[in-house]
């Protein structure tokens, strides 16, 4: 039986565009991806703050630090019709939000007070030191719930992080769109219209 659903914050509630500025501002970032992919991982896990980040991207990009910072994050988007739906869904379920960032990151995105009014628990990976895919952000998050592994839905954008979700024991949906999540998530929860 399903008791929470767990949503990622960058891709799934708020639209992700750093992706898009390493893509568009690095011009050798097919090169550079697994480099740069180690650096934001590194400040995913809290080992490294928010200048730390800028100042090792711009050493290995040529691009400048304060550039970095103000951009790579980008104008992010937040997605209303799914952060409502969530909000919907927490009269019948527990709806918690594990996301990978950096210490402080997430305040820009949703406030402590949003944090704590828009969800029942919320995991950054910074904060527990695991982040997704490994089974342990998974594990921290179901506990932080209350519920079980297998009685959570984790809904991602990221492949590796379904996988990792499975792994955990949870069930998981990959996003793509509002409506195909909805609809997938209907299915599993057996509602007939989501």
């Amino acid at each position: 039986m399903i008791r929470a659903i767990v949503f990622d914050c960058f891709g799934v509630l708020y639209v992700d565009p750093s992706l898009l500025f390493y893509e568009r501002e690095v011009e050798n970032y097919s090169e550079l991806r697994i480099e740069i992919s180690d650096i934001d991982k590194r400040y995913d896990y809290g080992y490294i703050n928010d200048l730390e980040h800028a100042h090792e991207i711009a050493a290995i990009t040529g691009l400048d630090e304060d550039f970095i910072r103000q951009n790579v994050r980008g104008q992010h988007t937040l997605n209303d019709s799914l952060l409502s739906y969530s909000q919907e869904l927490r009269s019948d379920y527990k709806v918690g939000m594990l996301s990978n960032i950096g210490h402080g990151g997430m305040e820009s995105f949703f406030s402590g007070d949003e944090q704590s009014q828009l969800f029942d628990a919320t995991v950054l990976s910074s904060d527990v030191g695991a982040i997704k895919p490994s089974p342990e952000a998974f594990y921290i998050t179901a506990e932080k719930l209350g519920v079980r592994p297998e009685e959570c839905v984790m809904i991602d954008d990221r492949k590796d992080n379904v996988d990792g979700a499975i792994a955990a024991g949870m069930q998981a949906i990959w996003y793509k769109t509002n409506e195909q999540c909805i609809a997938e998530l209907g299915e599993i929860l057996g509602q007939k219209n989501a």
